[in-house]
């Protein structure tokens, strides 16, 4: 079990600091994420890049988020996914995408005197869009849906800002 989280790790950070494609837009950005598929609906904070290739329609996306849990629980995500974009007239301002990826989800719970911690590797399956603004600040809203099998399933809902970096 340790080896596929291993190198499923390893590939995820491998996307985070790969340079990007010589056609390629890089931009960075936070977003705010509440999950709803728990007992608890639970906030989240999070760092996300996109290196948009040059065809403009795919883009590589690592992100990490960090869930805000009550005193004693903690989490963190590592997702690396690849969304495309739909084509649609370049004055539109909704550019609606769709993903898929992976994700290396991490909890530590606290109890008592008991401590557990689990980390587990999931599919990511995700739909969103673009906002097209007058600004270079590019704001985004999508939803995600990470499959963890027996460990248990997030939908979790996003709201980000992106910021071009280069051309």
């Amino acid at each position: 079990m340790m080896r596929p989280l291993s190198l499923t790790a390893a590939l995820v950070c491998l996307g985070l600091v790969a340079p990007a494609p010589a056609a390629a837009q890089l931009a960075v950005g936070g977003n705010l994420g509440w999950m709803f598929d728990t007992e608890v609906d639970r906030l989240s904070l999070g760092a996300d890049a996109r290196y948009t290739l040059k065809d403009n329609r795919w883009a590589l996306n690592p992100r990490f988020t960090y869930f805000l849990w009550s005193e004693g629980s903690s989490g963190w995500q590592i997702d690396g996914n690849l969304l495309y974009r739909f084509r649609v007239a370049s004055s539109e301002k909704v550019q609606p995408y769709v993903g898929l990826g992976l994700g290396l989800v991490s909890t530590s719970f606290k109890s008592g005197t008991t401590n557990s911690s689990e980390s587990v590797v999931g599919t990511n399956l995700i739909s969103g869009f673009n906002l097209q603004t007058a600004s270079k600040l590019k704001p985004w809203l999508h939803v995600q849906y990470t499959a963890a099998l027996d460990f248990g399933n997030t939908f979790i809902g996003f709201m980000g800002v992106s910021y071009p970096i280069g051309k």
